[in-house]
């Protein structure tokens, strides 16, 4: 029997299990046109078609599909997708205007609205015109353009907190599965008679970038904990400054230490990489949360800020029933 890749042999038996049984569907995020981050369903949807191989936004989706809720709308079938950013005024229960870089919005029934005054819910059939676009991982992002559209009102978190926090998250995870797939580069791949890792710059640009993915996932985890207890804007806003940094740092070190392997579309690095590099812009940049910081820590008392700053961190520390 030949030999075969653990990666090759789940894309062989998801290509077994459909062609035999043509109720098995694969959903999930980037599975379709990318065939998943490390291409363990390439070519799957060519073969068997997008009704059968679907690509899902999952954080999108369960920010959507929650924030309806609070508007009573729980009874819900295809994609709730949420926008960001968007120009335009909400008149009554009626928006006009432009929503950009909407994820999959060219798919989804309805689009969940962050705006100042809160979320409000739009569906896309309303929507007079679609133009299609991608990030640089390539994934949909798209602007709607509606006139005197329904908006239905949503109360609960802001969508666009809740869009921070978990991006935080998917940056912290692909941080580390590119540290992993780079730690490994570097002790399998031999230079000189000796492989690259035991070199002191590699060495030092590998520990860098572990300390900026164990910084963000610190922030993340600390933001997620606030989330629990309710008010959690101030530690989101900092997470996700600190998963951006991360971000870049990640990204430039894991392609220094690959080389030019890791730009090649069969070299699941890019495909993290390229990730790190939409989403540290999404739901809010480096500049609009650092910002964001900033004008909150002007409008603490004088003299305040570090006492605010500690009472907060105290009680993010605690669990949901209040200890420790």
């Amino acid at each position: 029997m030949a030999k075969v890749t653990m990666i090759e042999a789940i894309n062989r038996a998801h290509a077994w299990e459909m062609t035999h049984d043509p109720t098995v569907v694969v959903l999930g995020e980037d599975i379709g046109i990318n065939g998943g981050v490390f291409r363990a369903t390439a070519g799957l949807q060519e073969q068997f078609g997008k009704d059968r191989v679907q690509d899902t936004p999952l954080a999108e989706g369960m920010i959507g599909h929650l924030i309806c809720s609070h508007a009573g709308l729980a009874e819900l079938s295809g994609l709730t997708t949420v926008a960001w950013r968007h120009e335009g005024v909400i008149a009554g229960d009626r928006f006009t205007g432009r929503l950009y870089a909407v994820p999959w919005g060219r798919d989804a029934e309805r689009v969940v609205v962050s705006h100042g005054g809160g979320n409000s819910i739009l569906r896309t059939t309303e929507a007079s015109a679609v133009t299609r676009a991608e990030n640089t991982a390539g994934e949909p992002r798209d602007t709607l353009v509606f006139e005197r559209a329904l908006a239905t009102p949503a109360a609960g978190p802001s969508a666009l907190l809740l869009g921070a926090l978990l991006r935080t998250a998917q940056i912290v995870g692909a941080l580390h599965a590119t540290l992993a797939l780079s730690t490994a580069y570097a002790n399998d791949r031999v230079q000189f008679g000796r492989s690259i890792g035991k070199f002191q710059v590699i060495q030092h640009s590998l520990a860098v970038f572990a300390a900026e993915a164990a910084a963000a996932t610190a922030a993340g985890e600390a933001a997620a904990r606030a989330a629990d207890l309710g008010d959690a804007d101030f530690e989101i806003a900092a997470a996700k400054c600190r998963a951006n940094k991360a971000a870049s740092v990640g990204h430039t070190a894991a392609h220094s230490v690959h080389g030019a392997i890791g730009f090649t579309m069969e070299h699941p690095l890019n495909h993290l990489t390229r990730r790190l590099l939409s989403w540290r812009s999404e739901f809010g940049g480096q500049q609009y949360w650092s910002a964001w910081l900033g004008r909150r820590a002007v409008e603490m008392d004088r003299g305040g800020f570090w006492e605010t700053l500690t009472a907060r961190s105290d009680h993010s520390g605690l669990r949901s029933d209040g200890s420790k």
